[in-house]
């Protein structure tokens, strides 16, 4: 069967823990994108299998850790709900 860590997570723990498995994912992928807009590609779709958790405000302060981004180009990011 498919051992991966998310499936496993999710078979074996409660809602709690995957959800924050979730949202420590998509920091992970908010921090590794090359340039603000390519978020575009994955705000509120499904991401492996998993809804989008963060809110339009926590996603901007994520990307707002990377010193290479600019706030500006955040900013414009039309992140609707």
């Amino acid at each position: 069967g498919d051992h991966s860590p998310y499936v496993l997570v999710k078979a074996r723990c409660g809602r709690e823990v995957r959800d924050t498995f979730g949202r420590l994912s998509q920091f992970a992928l908010l921090l590794n994108l090359d340039r603000p807009a390519d978020v575009m590609d994955f705000w509120g779709v499904k991401v492996n299998g998993m809804v989008w958790q963060l809110t339009a405000d926590e996603l901007r302060k994520v990307m707002a850790l990377r010193d290479d981004f600019k706030p500006d180009e955040i900013q414009r990011l039309a992140l609707t709900t």
